[in-house]
């Protein structure tokens, strides 16, 4: 989930320091990281991995 979501994040922070995606992604609602949790897992499977 994070590496998914964080490249979300710095897409749209370009210029966000890793101390603020920090404190976004550990103040994420659950729903949220399950969301990016299952994106994460759609896409790996795209790849083959």
């Amino acid at each position: 989930m994070k590496n998914f979501c964080g490249r979300a994040w710095v897409a749209e922070h370009p210029s966000g320091t890793e101390a603020e995606w920090e404190a976004k992604g550990s103040k994420l609602p659950e729903d949220e990281k399950k969301k990016f949790d299952r994106e994460g897992r759609r896409l790996k499977k795209v790849k083959g991995g």
